[in-house]
């Protein structure tokens, strides 16, 4: 019986590494005859465009910042307004009270805090609105970075352009030992909790920080992270 189970199990294992050596044949079969394609680089034009849909202004208590639109659900039968789900900087949003959301078409409405992590720098909104759109986010995607790689990002509503660095860097000096990603770019004053993209207008993470290391960079929570503390707090 015992020599069995051991053949069994070495079946088990056979069959499905053939199965998933099958899928990625498959995946490569209907990416090579067009069925299946990766997202293409877009133009400046068209991206900042993309990237304003989802991006938004949050003034908190005098304080101005941004946030990245990361759920947007349609109003139900009976009900005037969607919901939407704004990601934003722990540190801009905290305070809780007195939040506005300033959206690309000049629509405001008051953001309620529902989460916060003063770890992770992250903070979630909800607020009722109609006629917005939800950011787009692919883990793959963002594993596929290189360092080296264009990212781009808003000042207000103005294009900005970066030298992606990585998404697992150490910053023992602020972040109390957690990793994060980091992109060579200007940061200024307003910029925190907004979205950071890479050319497909694919959500890659949020900007919270500026370094004062040797070589400056921009610091971001990683995008899995975010949608991850999203998905299990709001």
């Amino acid at each position: 019986m015992r020599k069995k189970k051991i053949r069994n199990k070495k079946a088990v294992l056979a069959f499905m590494t053939a199965v998933v050596i099958g899928l990625f044949l498959l995946r490569s079969v209907l990416l090579n005859r067009g069925v299946i394609r990766t997202p293409q680089p877009l133009e400046p034009a068209e991206l900042q465009r993309q990237m304003n849909e989802y991006e938004v202004g949050i003034n908190a208590n005098g304080h101005a910042g941004r946030g990245t639109i990361l759920q947007f659900t349609e109003p139900k039968k009976n009900q005037e307004a969607g919901t939407c789900y704004v990601v934003s900087a722990c540190h801009l949003v905290k305070n809780g009270d007195g939040c506005e959301i300033t959206f690309s078409d000049g629509t405001k409405a008051a953001g309620e805090v529902i989460a916060l992590n003063e770890e992770l720098d992250l903070g979630i909104l909800k607020c009722s609105v109609n006629g917005q759109t939800s950011v787009w986010f692919s883990e793959d995607l963002m594993y596929q970075m290189q360092e080296g790689d264009p990212v781009y990002y808003l000042d207000q509503e103005s294009l900005m352009s970066g030298s992606y660095i990585g998404k697992d860097i150490l910053l023992e000096e602020t972040d109390a030992g957690l990793r994060r990603m980091a992109f060579a770019g200007e940061n200024k004053n307003g910029m925190s909790g907004g979205g950071v993209y890479s050319s497909t207008g694919y959500y890659l993470g949020m900007i919270i920080a500026g370094s004062d290391s040797e070589e400056p960079a921009v610091i971001c929570i990683p995008g899995n992270q975010v949608v991850d503390y999203f998905r299990e707090n709001h």
